[in-house]
């Protein structure tokens, strides 16, 4: 549509609207059979020289792909820092190093504290108990 191929820059056919009572099924040929080969033919060359480019770009980037997956795998998730990291040859092991020492440690309470948020804690609240009605027994 937009040129961007050996076809030239020409729109071949006109734009379809929405699809209403079957329109589909009557479909209006407003280019030769054999133009429409030949827009197939392209529509084949642009998808395959695609498919190859991004089957190269998989395959010459595969030891990082590799190492994406394995630290998926093992952490789960990943920060921007951590892909980069492991892109560029961080060992998983040396990873897990760096996210340990990222992690804030906790703070350990004392058991004063501990004491006064039992207390502190709401006593816990009954749920209804719910009673089906009997026919006739409705207000209104």
């Amino acid at each position: 549509e937009w040129g961007m191929s050996n076809l030239g820059p020409v729109s071949y056919g006109q734009k379809q609207g929405p699809v209403f009572l079957g329109r589909d099924i009557q479909r209006q040929n407003d280019v030769s059979e054999q133009m429409a080969i030949r827009i197939d033919r392209e529509i084949q060359r642009i998808l395959m020289t695609q498919y190859d480019r991004a089957m190269t770009i998989l395959e010459e980037n595969r030891d990082g792909l590799e190492a994406l997956t394995d630290g998926l795998m093992e952490f789960e998730t990943l920060d921007s820092q951590e892909i980069l990291a492991l892109i560029d040859g961080v060992d998983r092991a040396e990873l897990a190093k760096r996210r340990l020492a990222r992690e804030p440690t906790p703070v350990a309470s004392s058991d004063e504290d501990t004491v006064q948020a039992v207390e502190d804690k709401p006593t816990s609240h009954s749920t209804p108990s719910i009673v089906p009605l009997k026919p006739g027994d409705e207000k209104t």
